[in-house]
């Protein structure tokens, strides 16, 4: 399909979002309208994952600027007309009481009048700091962030980072190049691959039939159809973070019907192309410091911020996987997280059968506690790949998650790495 020069500046329209107000009063059936009369699957039709990612951003972005507020710089607050009467009757008197022809008995009136006025302004500025907190609780439930935000500023400490440790004992406050220690740290938790099971080629290895294959049901290839979106959509949370190509979370839910036809003929040439996005693949890794001193790089845990377009399709693929592994049976008994009706509480509860038991029995029961630290950073891709394909996931689905791995970039106070 042909682009003209326009329609070729504005596919490609990351960060789009950021300039538009999602949180005022906004017609959402107009917008829905406007995505609705798109023919997804004749618009997407012979074009390669990347390139419906651009008209997807292209028609989305141009669906924002009919019906979407732009966002407006912040401005100061406006003063009650109570208050402001105060001020300027604070400033009079105070003139008042500055002049050299005020006598002593006045002066004495328009002091008790400055201290009256104080108390007035006192009670209004308590006034309006009750008034706000009664608004940052009442949208704990519809708007969490505004309230965690007005917690923030109102906190006596500050979560900054750094300044950082270097190698040469020094410390540094740059943002760039604490970017980079941070940086540097997340990659020194990288383990060297096995070259034994290395795999260069992701189509042989998950596309034929293995050697010595078990009698395994395998998943090669799953249905997508816009429902499977659509929850996938209600189960994001309403003002979760965005990625870098700064998807808007309340724009996704309030467009979820229109949206899910685009983004399940998206994946589904996604799937049977074995291309993702690499723009999807891209991550911002935020620091979050986690206890210790703050000038070693090591006590920051890393935040990945991806996008919600691939976080959506990651739902709907991990619930398919998760019913292919549990209705073959294939995890295993003393697996406990991230699976259905499993959680830490059914794991201690299994572990204090099997004490009570030992001792009902008269036997010991040794328990040993270990930590395995930086347990997913140091997962071998190649092992990974081996023993989904030997719990059947293999073909299109195999494919994709080996090609999953993204690429990232550490922020500090907005400097990138």
């Amino acid at each position: 399909m042909h682009r003209g020069p326009d329609q070729q500046n504005a596919c490609t329209c990351e960060g789009v979002f950021t300039k538009y107000n999602f949180n005022k009063n906004i017609n959402w059936d107009q917008v829905n309208h406007v995505l609705n009369e798109t023919c997804w699957e004749d618009v997407l039709n012979d074009m390669d994952p990347n390139q419906c990612l651009e008209r997807i951003n292209f028609l989305v972005a141009e669906a924002c600027s009919r019906h979407i507020p732009l966002r407006k710089k912040k401005s100061r607050s406006k003063l009650e007309r109570k208050r402001r009467s105060l001020y300027r009757r604070r400033r009079r008197v105070t003139e008042l009481l500055r002049s050299a022809r005020t006598s002593d008995t006045r002066k004495e009136a328009l002091t008790r009048e400055v201290e009256t006025i104080e108390l007035k302004l006192n009670d209004s500025y308590r006034n309006q700091e009750r008034q706000e907190e009664l608004k940052a609780i009442s949208e704990i439930e519809r708007n969490s962030k505004y309230f965690f935000s007005y917690a923030k500023n109102k906190a006596n400490t500050t979560s900054s980072i750094g300044p950082l440790l270097r190698q040469d004992g020094t410390y540094t406050d740059d943002n760039n190049e604490m970017s980079e220690i941070l940086k540097s740290q997340y990659n020194s938790m990288f383990s060297e691959p096995l070259i034994g099971l290395r795999i260069d080629d992701p189509n042989d290895f998950f596309m034929n039939e293995p050697e010595n294959s078990i009698n395994v049901c395998q998943i090669s290839d799953i249905t997508l159809t816009p429902i499977d979106f659509e929850k996938a959509v209600d189960n994001m949370p309403m003002h979760s973070a965005p990625g870098p190509d700064s998807w808007n979370s309340v724009f996704i839910k309030n467009c979820k019907k229109p949206l899910s036809r685009a983004l399940s003929t998206l994946w589904r040439r996604s799937l049977d192309m074995g291309e993702i996005p690499q723009s999807l693949k891209t991550t911002d890794i935020a620091p979050l410091h986690k206890g210790g001193s703050k000038a070693l790089a090591k006590n920051y845990r890393p935040i990945a911020l991806t996008s919600h377009i691939i976080k959506i399709f990651e739902r709907v693929l991990r619930s398919r996987i998760a019913n292919h592994l549990d209705s073959q049976n294939l995890h295993n008994p003393g697996q406990h997280g991230f699976r259905a009706g499993r959680f830490c509480l059914s794991q201690l509860l299994d572990h204090y059968d099997m004490a009570l038991d030992a001792l009902e029995e008269n036997q010991n029961a040794d328990v040993i506690y270990t930590d395995f630290a930086k347990a997913f950073g140091k997962c071998d891709h190649g092992v990974i790949a081996h023993k989904i394909r030997a719990k059947g996931i293999t073909g299109k689905v195999g494919r994709w998650i080996f090609k999953l791995p993204n690429k990232s970039n550490t922020k500090s106070s907005g400097q990138q790495s």
